[in-house]
C-alpha cells in the first residue's frame, strides 16, 4: 500500500515535472517553427524581413515588429494577432487561424509583383479563418502612371459574408489625373477580387490654376462584362453652380460614356488664354453635355447657355465687350490619335440671331492648326441683326435702323502654320447685306453729309490736331475734272484698280490680308478698298482694331449705295495724306513740285501714289531733295504696270521713264528742321 501510495505519488511529480517541460518547451518550439516558416515563405518571394517577435500563448498567436522590403518599397506591420487559437487547429490536413488582427500596417514604394504556383490539392493544407480586421494602415503607393498616399484606413472581411474597407485622406497624383484630394473613399466587396462598389467623398479636382471643383460624393458600382457604372454631384470652388454627371466606363474596352449636367457653374476655364476672355470667375454654364469616349474617338454633344462673357483686347475693340450671352447647340468629335477635330454642327446664338458653324480643325491642340469650315446665317430681318450687334463692337452701327433680310455663307480654309503659302489662306461665299436698307442713320454718319461741302478732324500720331476741309470755297480743294487724269490712273494702278467694277470691297484681298496678318501675328494689313480708305479717314478715328474693320466694312456697303463713284474718287484724291500735315492733292501738288494738280505729270502722279502707303515716312525724299535710284527703278515699274494695264500710251510711258522727280524746295527749311517734321508728326 505504502508503494502504490509513493508510485503515485512519483507519477503525479513526473506528471507535473513533463507538463511543465513541454508548457516550456513546445510553445518555444512552435515559435521557433513559427518564425522559420515565415522567413522561407518570405524568402521565396525575394522578400528581405528585418528581425521579429512571435508571442505564442495557449490560446493565442501574435507576430510584432515585422519589417518587410524588396525591391522598391518598404513596409511595416505593428502587430498580428489570432485569438481563440488551439494547437489542434494547427494541426494538417486544416489550419484553422481564427479571428486575424493586424494593427498599423505602413507601406511605401512599389507594390511587388508575385507569381503564384499552384500546389497539388493532395500536397496542401486548406488554411481558414473566420476573419480579418485591419486597423490603421498609411499607404504611399507608386504605380505606373500615378501615385496614391493614404494617411489612415481601416477594413474587415470575413468569408462568404464580405468586407468593407475604408480609406481616409487619400491622395492622387499623376500627369492624367486631375484630382488630388479625396477626404475618404469607401470600398464595399464580396470577396478581395470581386468589389461591389467604391464611394469617394470630398474630391477636389484641380481644372485650372484658379478653378477647382469640389464633389461631395462619387460612386462607382462595377456592372456584368466589366463595366463600371459612376454617378457624381459637386460645385466648384468657390462655391458656385452645380454638377450631375452619371455615365459608366468599360476599361477593356476603352470606352466611357458621361453625361453631364450643370446649373449656374463656373466656365471660365473652358476658354483658352488665345481667347481674350476677361473676368473668368464670371462665365457661367447651363445645361447638357454628353460625351462619349471610344479608343481615343471622343464624341460630344453640347446644350447649354453660356451668359457672363466679357472680352478685351486692345486688338478687339477700344472698350470692352461685357455680359454677352450664347446659347450653343454643338456636336463635335475629336480624335486623339490624329488630332482632328470635327464641329459636326454648331449653332451660336446670341439674342435673337443665330450662325451656324461647320468645320474641320486639323492639329487641334498644337500651335498652328488648320482649319476648314463654313460659316452660315440663315435670312434674318435685318433690324434683328442690328439689335443683336454688341454696342462695345459696333459703337455707331449700332444706331442705324434697318428694314429687309440679311444672310450670310461663307468657306473658309485657315492654315496657321502656312498661311502665306499659296491657298493657305482662302475665303469663298460672301455676306448678303444687299437685301437690307437703311431707314435711320445718325447725322454724322448720313452719306447726304459728304454729298456737298463738308470737314473732319483727325489726330495725328504726335498729338497734332488737323481739320481736313472738302470745301468748294477752300482754297485747299480741286474738283475731280481739274486734277490731272494722271493722278487718278496712278491711284487705280496701285490702291485700287477695280475700283469701277466693285461695289465697295475687294474681296480678293480680303484672304491675302488676312494671310499677311496670321503671318505677323497680328493685325497689321486691312485690304482697304479706295471706298473703305474714304470711309476710315472721313467716318472713323484712326484705331488699328477689328471694331474700326467692321464698321468700315459696313460703313463702305452703306456709301457705296448712296454716293457717287465720281463723288468717293474726288473726296479720295482731296483727303489723301501725302506727306506730314499735307492732306489732299492739291497742297501735295504744290509743296512738291509747285505745281496745280491738273499739271501733274505721269511720273509725279505715280510718285504720289507710291507712297501712300507710308507718306510721312516716304516724305525723306522730298527732305533730300531727290528719290533713291531704288526708288526711282521703282517708280518706273509701276510706269510700266500702268502701260500694261492701258493706263499709258507708249509715247506717254517713254516719256515718263525719261523724266525725273525734281523736288520744288522754294520755300524748303533745311534738312534738319524737315526730318524733324517727319517725327514731330510720327510721334517720335
Amino acid at each position: 500500500m505504502t508503494g502504490m501510495k509513493r508510485f503515485f505519488i512519483f507519477s503525479l511529480i513526473s506528471i507535473i515535472v513533463l507538463a511543465g517541460g513541454i508548457g516550456w518547451f513546445l510553445p518555444r518550439h512552435i515559435e521557433a517553427l513559427i518564425k522559420k516558416k515565415i522567413i522561407a515563405a518570405a524568402r521565396k518571394k525575394n522578400i528581405n524581413l528585418g528581425d521579429f517577435d512571435v508571442d505564442l500563448g495557449w490560446n493565442h498567436i501574435g507576430v510584432k515588429s515585422l519589417k518587410l522590403s524588396g525591391d522598391g518599397w518598404e513596409s511595416s506591420i505593428n502587430s498580428i494577432s489570432m485569438n481563440d487559437w488551439k494547437i489542434i487547429h494547427m494541426l494538417p490536413p486544416e489550419i484553422n487561424l481564427g479571428d486575424i488582427k493586424v494593427d498599423g500596417l505602413h507601406f511605401q514604394g512599389t507594390p511587388p509583383e508575385f507569381k503564384h504556383k499552384k500546389t497539388p490539392v493532395e500536397q496542401s493544407s486548406e488554411v481558414k479563418y473566420k476573419s480579418i480586421k485591419v486597423k490603421g494602415f498609411w499607404l504611399d503607393v507608386t504605380m505606373k502612371g500615378f501615385s496614391l498616399s493614404c494617411e489612415d484606413g481601416n477594413a474587415s472581411y470575413e468569408p462568404g459574408k464580405g468586407g468593407r474597407a475604408l480609406l481616409q485622406n487619400v491622395g492622387f497624383r499623376g500627369p492624367r489625373l486631375p484630382q488630388y484630394f479625396v477626404n475618404s473613399v469607401n470600398v464595399d466587396f464580396d470577396s478581395p477580387s470581386r468589389i461591389n462598389s467604391v464611394s469617394l467623398s470630398s474630391i477636389v479636382w484641380k481644372l485650372s490654376r484658379d478653378l477647382k471643383l469640389y464633389t461631395e460624393r462619387v460612386d462607382i458600382t462595377p456592372q456584368k462584362s466589366g463595366v463600371l457604372g459612376f454617378s457624381l454631384d459637386g460645385h466648384f470652388l468657390p462655391r458656385k453652380g452645380k454638377v450631375h454627371a452619371k455615365g459608366s466606363i468599360t476599361p477593356s474596352r476603352k470606352i466611357a460614356e458621361a453625361e453631364i449636367t450643370v446649373q449656374d457653374a463656373s466656365a471660365g476655364f473652358l476658354f483658352p488664354p488665345s481667347i481674350p476672355v476677361t473676368k473668368k470667375e464670371d462665365v457661367k454654364l447651363d445645361g447638357k453635355i454628353n460625351m462619349r469616349f471610344v479608343s481615343g474617338i471622343v464624341k460630344t454633344r453640347i446644350h447649354g447657355v453660356l451668359s457672363g462673357l466679357n472680352f478685351y483686347h486692345k486688338g478687339l475693340a477700344r472698350e470692352k465687350l461685357k455680359n454677352l450671352n450664347l446659347k450653343l447647340e454643338s456636336e463635335m468629335v475629336w480624335n486623339r490619335e490624329t488630332d482632328v477635330l470635327n464641329v459636326l454642327e454648331a449653332k451660336l446664338t446670341h439674342k435673337k440671331v443665330s450662325m451656324y458653324v461647320l468645320s474641320e480643325i486639323k492639329n487641334f491642340t498644337g500651335e498652328k492648326p488648320v482649319l476648314d469650315g463654313r460659316i452660315k446665317i440663315d435670312p434674318t430681318p435685318c433690324a434683328r441683326v442690328m439689335e443683336s450687334l454688341p454696342r462695345e463692337l459696333f459703337p455707331n452701327v449700332s444706331q442705324f435702323r434697318m428694314k429687309g433680310t440679311f444672310s450670310t455663307d461663307v468657306k473658309f480654309h485657315l492654315d496657321f502654320g502656312h498661311p502665306m503659302e499659296k491657298n493657305g489662306v482662302v475665303l469663298k461665299g460672301g455676306v448678303n447685306l444687299d437685301k437690307c436698307r437703311v431707314t435711320k442713320a445718325p447725322p454724322y454718319f448720313r452719306t447726304s453729309r459728304i454729298r456737298h461741302d463738308f470737314g473732319y478732324s483727325l489726330r495725328e500720331p504726335g498729338g497734332q490736331k488737323i481739320f481736313v476741309d472738302v470745301s468748294e470755297n477752300t482754297d485747299w480743294y480741286t474738283p475731280l475734272d481739274k486734277i490731272s487724269p494722271y493722278m487718278i490712273k496712278a491711284v487705280l494702278t496701285t490702291e485700287d484698280g477695280r475700283f469701277y467694277r466693285h461695289r465697295g470691297f475687294i474681296t480678293s484681298e480680303f484672304s491675302t490680308a488676312l494671310a499677311r496678318n496670321l503671318d505677323a501675328g497680328k493685325f497689321k494689313y486691312g485690304a482697304s478698298s479706295i471706298s473703305m480708305q474714304v470711309v476710315k479717314n472721313v467716318f472713323l478715328k484712326r484705331r488699328k482694331t477689328l471694331s474700326r474693320k467692321f464698321e468700315e466694312l459696313f460703313l463702305t456697303w452703306y456709301m457705296e449705295r448712296h454716293v457717287s463713284k465720281r463723288r468717293i474718287m474726288e473726296i479720295y484724291l482731296n483727303i489723301i495724306e501725302l506727306g506730314p500735315d499735307i492732306y489732299g492733292v492739291t497742297k501735295a501738288s504744290r509743296h512738291y513740285f509747285g505745281k496745280e494738280p491738273s499739271l501733274l505729270t505721269a511720273k509725279e502722279a505715280i510718285f504720289f501714289a507710291s507712297i501712300l502707303p507710308s507718306p510721312k515716312k516716304r516724305y525723306a525724299y522730298f527732305c533730300r531733295g531727290k528719290v533713291s535710284q531704288y526708288w526711282n527703278r521703282y517708280l518706273n515699274n509701276l510706269l510700266k504696270i500702268m502701260k500694261r494695264r492701258k493706263r499709258l500710251t507708249d509715247e506717254e510711258l517713254e516719256n515718263a521713264l525719261k523724266e525725273e522727280i525734281i523736288f520744288d524746295h522754294a520755300d524748303f527749311a533745311g534738312k534738319d528742321r524737315c526730318f524733324y517734321k517727319i517725327r514731330k508728326f510720327r510721334g517720335r
